[in-house]
């Protein structure tokens, strides 16, 4: 008895409707085709180009507290670093704990050493 209910609503249910042309027209577009999906221009990947470059051996803690990843403690050791010599590579910044490769790699734009100052004489 139960077959034979289920088979009788599945005839009587309408088949699904196929789409015309007119209906696939606005089917949702997938990939390189979709004009709702926003890709960015050249231009707009441009954003650190304003970014100013900080000197290491000249920075203040502030300046030094603007990048990325350095809160007020890693630019204390940064300082610190530099008071007992002050920096040749920007790379030197691996000794600061809390500093490793994957910050660093963030940082290097932004970072700079400038060539230490001629002995006056």
């Amino acid at each position: 008895m139960r077959i034979l209910i289920l088979v009788a609503a599945l005839a009587v249910a309408p088949a699904a409707a196929t789409p015309t042309s007119s209906e696939q027209e606005f089917a949702p577009l997938r990939g390189a085709n979709n004009p709702y999906i926003h890709r960015p221009k050249a231009d707009e990947f441009a954003v650190e180009a304003t970014v100013d470059v900080i000197d290491l051996n000249t920075a203040t803690i502030d300046q030094l507290q603007t990048l990325p990843g350095i809160g007020p403690k890693k630019a204390e050791a940064i300082i610190a670093l530099r008071t007992r010599k002050p920096f040749v590579r920007v790379t030197q910044l691996l000794s600061v704990k809390g500093i490793g490769p994957r910050t660093l790699q963030k940082l290097k734009p932004r970072l700079q050493v400038a060539p230490p100052a001629p002995p006056a004489g």
